[in-house]
């Protein structure tokens, strides 16, 4: 559906009167204003994030079925090819700090619990197989540029993959997190979200922000406490350190392949 369409269907409880363009690495998502005051984002599906392995066909329905978690955006509309989501008031974190790393842990314990109760509502969801993700990615490229990637592959040391299954978010960082004026946090751009485990998780959000040692620590204690998802606190960590060069690899190459379109 063409963008244009979209902004004058009828599911609109008044006249878009505004569509600014947002960036982003993926592209694709829209701030519109109507003329009634309220604000929405609209999500668009394309081509190019097929291409990066982005699944925002999914993202609408996993949205609705996590609807009961705070943290999760609200659905307005799930269209066949876009989604729109009500627009959250707040800013990204411009550092980390304590507070907002033992919100962020408490977010990930609760939508790891909720998907492990909710297995079957949720089965439709992709799962995430690193391996096969990144020759995905590999094949996206052309055929002289892959050989060097390959033997990037050859000196990884091999991951054991948890048992346990969750719904993993994989693409948290500081611009897809929102603090609201009460402190809280919306988690944003849910299209990488897939099955997975928790200690791949981790290693994504990891790689993915500046955490020191010491923020990386109390982010694992945080996330580790109580929690009946996690066996040996030990044993979770190695299982992420041994992700952690996988994830980045797969992240180097993500951009490569974007820097193709």
């Amino acid at each position: 559906m063409q963008l244009s369409d979209i902004l004058q269907a009828d599911f609109w409880p008044s006249k878009v009167t505004a569509c600014q363009t947002l960036n982003g690495l993926s592209g694709g998502s829209y701030r519109l204003e109507l003329e009634n005051g309220q604000c929405f984002l609209l999500r668009l599906q394309h081509d190019d994030l097929l291409r990066l392995g982005a699944a925002r066909q999914f993202e609408g329905d996993l949205l609705f079925s996590l609807q009961l978690l705070s943290f999760v955006p609200t659905v307005f509309h799930i269209g066949d090819d876009f989604l729109v989501l009500h627009w959250i008031e707040g800013l990204p974190p411009t550092k980390w700090n304590e507070p907002h790393l033992a919100r962020l842990a408490d977010c990930l314990q609760q939508l790891h619990h909720f998907s492990v109760l909710h297995s079957t509502e949720l089965s439709a969801l992709p799962q995430l197989d690193l391996i096969q993700r990144i020759f995905f990615l590999l094949q996206q490229l052309p055929a002289e540029q892959q050989g060097c990637w390959l033997m990037q592959l050859d000196k990884l040391k091999p991951f054991n993959d948890c048992d346990v299954q969750i719904v993993g978010h994989h693409d948290l960082h500081r611009e897809n997190i929102i603090v609201q004026a009460d402190g809280s946090l919306k988690l944003l751009d849910w299209e990488y979200a897939a099955i997975s485990n928790p200690a791949l998780e981790l290693a994504f959000m990891f790689a993915n922000n500046d955490f020191n040692e010491k923020q990386q620590r109390y982010f694992l204690r945080r996330y580790t406490h109580s929690n009946s998802l996690i066996g040996q606190d030990r044993t979770f960590t190695q299982s992420i350190n041994l992700y952690l060069p996988w994830v980045k690899l797969l992240n180097r190459l993500w951009l490569q392949v974007r820097q193709q379109f």
